[in-house]
């Protein structure tokens, strides 16, 4: 449609308007300095993403975030919530088949159908409570130190916009640093990923002040 075709082109327009106003080599001088501000990235197959579609860029960047704190920080991470996700799912689709495949005809399987539909609903409205309010825009959790503290790391990217932004917050002293930077500083022309770069901008956001 016109609206979705006019969506789309803000994205690339403000992609290529951060373009045109990079400086030369913007992208070997960030690369560089990844070697002296985080451990450099294992050598892999080059990550091709298309940058001016909005989803994919966002989940790229997620997983490289996780992976950063997961592999380059050796930071395992706390699955929790997915796991809880899952176990409210099986149980969603156990009360689905229940009420499915019960041997009895309607309406004497009315009761069962009543607890199974029930069970159902409730199984649904734990999961958006999850998702919604525990969950939220977490893309990683550590799992608890000794200390009891975690690292948990949100990231948001509002519709059309080019800006990437993560959060990463101490659970125990509350201190949080932010990165926010336009996508278009990750990947190259040929929508090749940078994952070095990425890395680099983790590493100096988690060294500067926090707020």
């Amino acid at each position: 449609s016109a609206d979705a075709h006019c969506c789309c082109r803000s994205f690339q327009v403000a992609i290529l308007r951060f373009d045109r106003n990079m400086p030369p080599k913007r992208s070997d001088a960030v690369t560089s300095s990844a070697s002296s501000t985080a451990p450099a990235a294992t050598e892999e197959k080059p990550i091709i993403v298309e940058r001016y579609d909005h989803t994919k860029v966002k989940i790229a960047l997620d997983e490289a975030t996780e992976k950063y704190f997961c592999k380059v920080l050796n930071r395992p991470a706390d699955y929790s919530y997915v796991d809880q996700r899952i176990l409210w799912s099986v149980i969603a689709v156990v009360f689905a088949c229940t009420a499915q495949f019960w041997p009895l005809p309607f309406p004497e399987n009315k009761p069962i159908l009543i607890v199974c539909v029930s069970g159902y609903v409730i199984c649904q409205v734990v999961l958006q409570y999850i998702a919604s309010f525990k969950q939220k825009n977490i893309v990683y959790r550590s799992k608890a130190a000794e200390s009891g503290a975690r690292l948990i790391v949100s990231s948001t990217m509002a519709p059309l916009s080019d800006r990437y932004e993560l959060k990463i917050k101490d659970s125990k002293s509350n201190k949080q640093h932010t990165l926010t930077e336009s996508v278009a500083r990750w990947f190259t022309e040929d929508n090749v990923f940078q994952e070095s770069a990425f890395f680099a901008d983790i590493a100096a956001a988690m060294a500067s002040k926090s707020e």
